[in-house]
């Protein structure tokens, strides 16, 4: 089992980490015999705080002192004791993504107005171009190294799924497209006011109302959806299976411009593409809240993605802006 943990967002302090440990149903009445130790490679050890969360979890709680690879060994009666299943457990505490420091730029041209961004997990950057009808695909260097679709040479054609209405399984608008951890398709079907979801293979699951005309949507390492709503200017958060409204996110520009886009990160900060013509920015919400302005003076920009390095791409009219330290 392994388990990436964050320090403070937006900055470097850090901050009570926790990791949710499976106990046996009935367990809590000997919850205080568990001793948890979170382990570094040197051998170096901090000791957690064990609380019982429900008859069947228990929550290990540590400050780490630095970033690195850790071990957490939860033990019954000590430091000597029986391990519990799956201990020592594998962890890695990492700095927290700092967005301010991005302040270099690099710009892929496109060209003939770009509508969309995606970044590969090799690096590989693919970029739409509506009126070219191909998608560019650059190297993370800014390169470009091929084109797919109906006018370009490469890209093997696999299928497609949907139609034109307002029925399961049906669109008017799609405007963004994502991916959940389970294989799942999220489609924000934005005239018909909803995100549908489908399996890989294009089969209707369900319908999410979000009672607003649905641009983009994202999906975090919990589950939970993120839906950017373009008339009422709203990020709203559902669980992960769609059922439950958990929270819903002003835009705090929303006087002079609306929202177009939207990413999450491995840390939980949400990243909002907001377009107000020439004066279109970029913000972060943390978790909590907290709103940074990263980018303005984007022009008529129409899809935003991060890659694993954290860097922003934003689809910028007729090119793509990378954002990076």
């Amino acid at each position: 089992m392994k388990k990436s943990v964050s320090l403070d967002t937006f900055s470097n302090l850090s901050s009570l980490t926790h990791h949710f440990i499976p106990l046996i149903v009935g367990i809590d009445k000997a919850a205080s015999y568990l001793k948890a130790f979170f382990i570094k490679s040197d051998g170096s050890k901090e000791e957690g705080r064990v609380i019982v969360n429900d008859n069947t979890t228990a929550i290990v709680s540590c400050t780490p002192q630095s970033i690195g690879q850790y071990k957490l060994s939860v033990t019954v009666r000590g430091q000597s004791g029986h391990h519990i299943k799956g201990s020592p457990y594998q962890l890695s505490v990492k700095a927290s993504r700092d967005y301010t420091t991005l302040t270099n730029q690099r710009y892929f041209n496109v060209g003939n107005y770009t509508t969309g961004v995606a970044v590969h997990t090799n690096g590989e950057v693919f970029a739409g171009n509506r009126y070219g009808g191909f998608v560019q695909v650059f190297r993370e260097d800014g390169i470009a190294v091929r084109r797919i679709g109906s006018k370009a040479t490469t890209g093997q054609y696999i299928g497609q799924f949907g139609s034109k209405g307002n029925g399961n399984g049906q669109f008017s608008n799609p405007c963004g497209i994502s991916t959940d951890g389970k294989g799942n398709i999220l489609v924000a079907d934005n005239s018909n006011n909803r995100v549908q979801v489908f399996k890989e293979d294009g089969t209707f699951v369900q319908v999410i109302q979000c009672q607003s005309t649905a641009c983009d949507v994202a999906v975090d390492n919990e589950g939970k959806i993120y839906i950017a709503t373009h008339n009422d200017n709203h990020v709203k958060v559902f669980s992960p299976d769609g059922k439950t409204h958990l929270h819903t996110y002003n835009n705090p520009h929303s006087v002079s411009s609306y929202l177009q886009g939207i990413a999450i990160d491995d840390d939980g900060n949400i990243l909002v593409l907001t377009y107000n013509g020439s004066n279109s920015c970029v913000y972060a919400l943390s978790p909590d809240g907290k709103e940074v302005e990263l980018i303005s003076g984007l022009n008529n920009p129409y899809g935003i993605a991060l890659d694993k390095d954290g860097c922003i791409y934003a689809a910028n009219k007729n090119r793509i802006m990378k954002i990076f330290k």
